[in-house]
């Protein structure tokens, strides 16, 4: 008898362990797979999925979709972001503006978030072998940092409003300005991403109103006369024309309080294989009222066409181009 129940015993425990290495071996899908998790609610968690031929290619599936999810949800409060400046300036161009700087922190701030970053789980389909990832994001200490860096922006921004309203120089008085507008408008997207990532919602009220900061930049380079002094015709066009993009209004006489200088000197054309090549140098230098040299800069250019007379007017769009996306960069770097 008890040979009998030996037997039944060894043949239930066998017949276990023959069932939990199925298990181990084929673990069931996990509820994420195709639908929420039960230990990842969203409440909690901001979750990202991929599948792949391999881990490694469903890891990363899974980040990219968790920062598509992000971009998405902030994309959206961005939107009303543009459509506030179109509305209450009546200014496509400002708009567009805010449309692109908007963009680039949303990318910015997801590649960030990314960091803390997780993969959670992870199940191999034994049908097919492909991979599954999930990637989660846990909303609270997220919340936690980004609220963080909030704080450290509007203390920065603070020393630069400070340091805007109270120099007598009008070039730092612009560049600490422009530094000001810079860390609320990445505090704009800031507070967008916390309103995503953040359980509650909860939003830190701003100390400084972002349109504010913008007028008051914008009459600060208005104050900023600059008188262009240029090689030639061309080029002093294209400057006065870059400068006025920028915000800065044209001086001449004592109204002038800068002297923009540009030059462009350029090496003999070269020819090689029907082609002529020509490099060049776009100085600039501005000068106060006083003809103190506040600062220099240089852009190596180089250009080619088929025809030599071709490329003077190419050397000028290359200067154009260079001033148009760097002059007020550059000039309020000057500020010392």
């Amino acid at each position: 008898m008890w040979m009998k129940t030996l037997a039944i015993a060894l043949l239930s425990l066998l017949l276990l362990a023959c069932a939990g290495s199925g298990s181990r071996e084929n673990p069931p899908q996990p509820d994420w797979v195709n639908g929420p998790s039960a230990q990842f609610p969203v409440t909690r968690y901001l979750l990202g999925r991929g599948e792949g031929r391999s881990r490694e290619q469903a890891t990363e599936r899974a980040r990219a979709d968790l920062a598509r999810n992000i971009e998405v949800q902030v994309a959206a409060h961005s939107r009303d972001l543009v459509s506030a400046t179109r509305s209450r300036r009546g200014d496509e161009e400002a708009a567009t503006e805010v449309q692109q700087a908007a963009s680039q922190e949303i990318q910015t701030s997801t590649r960030q978030l990314l960091r803390g970053a997780q993969v959670s789980d992870l199940w191999q389909s034994p049908e097919d072998g492909r991979w599954h990832v999930l990637v989660t994001l846990d909303r609270l200490r997220t919340a936690r940092d980004l609220r963080d860096e909030i704080g450290r922006l509007d203390e920065a921004t603070r020393a630069a409003v400070n340091r805007a309203r109270n120099s007598d120089d009008l070039l730092l008085k612009l560049a600490a300005a422009r530094e000001a507008v810079a860390k609320q408008r990445r505090r704009v997207e800031l507070q967008r991403v916390l309103n995503v990532v953040s359980p509650t919602g909860a939003s830190l009220p701003p100390r400084w109103r972002l349109a504010d900061l913008e007028d008051e930049l914008k009459a600060l380079k208005k104050r900023l006369r600059l008188r262009v002094v240029a090689d030639d015709a061309d080029l002093r066009e294209l400057a006065a024309g870059a400068a006025n993009a920028a915000g800065f209004l044209p001086g001449a006489g004592e109204a002038a309080l800068y002297s923009l200088r540009l030059r462009l000197p350029t090496t003999p054309p070269e020819q090689r294989d029907g082609w002529y090549w020509q490099r060049g140098i776009l100085r600039l230098t501005l000068e106060d009222a006083a003809g103190r040299v506040r600062g220099t800069h240089e852009w190596p250019l180089k250009v080619s066409a088929l025809q030599a007379e071709q490329l003077r007017p190419r050397l000028l769009q290359a200067a154009e181009a260079i001033l148009r996306t760097e002059l007020e960069t550059t000039l309020l770097g000057f500020a010392r």
